[in-house]
C-alpha cells in the first residue's frame, strides 16, 4: 500500500504482494502495477483499513486487496472488474 496526497485529494493504491512490477493487458486495458504508485512495503490488515477509510480515491488490484475493500465498505462487490482474470476495483469519494 501506498498514499499519495495531492491538493485536496488522498489517494490510496493497493495491491497484493505479488502482483508488484507486473502488467496485465487484454482488450484495449493495460494495467502497469508500478512499485512507484502501490508501494513496496506490507502493511498490516489494520493499516489499510484506517487509509482506505479516509481516503477520497482507491485503487485496488489483486484478489486480497480488493476483498478488503468489500470488507471496509468501500468498494461493491458488483463494481469489481477482471482485468486477466484479477480483480480490480477503484472508488471515489464525492463530497456534495
Amino acid at each position: 500500500m501506498k498514499t499519495h496526497v495531492r491538493r485536496a485529494e488522498t489517494i490510496v493504491a493497493v495491491c497484493d504482494e505479488d502482483l508488484v512490477g507486473k502488467e496485465l493487458a487484454e482488450e484495449g486495458r493495460k494495467i502497469s502495477i508500478r512499485e512507484s504508485f502501490y508501494g513496496s512495503e506490507s502493511r498490516s490488515k489494520k493499516d489499510i483499513k484506517e487509509a482506505l477509510n479516509n481516503a477520497t480515491i482507491g485503487n485496488l488490484i489483486g484478489r486480497n486487496s480488493v476483498d478488503l475493500g468489500i470488507e471496509v465498505g468501500v468498494i461493491d462487490e458488483e463494481n469489481v472488474m477482471d482485468v486477466c482474470g484479477v480483480p480490480h476495483a477503484q472508488v471515489v469519494v464525492m463530497d456534495y
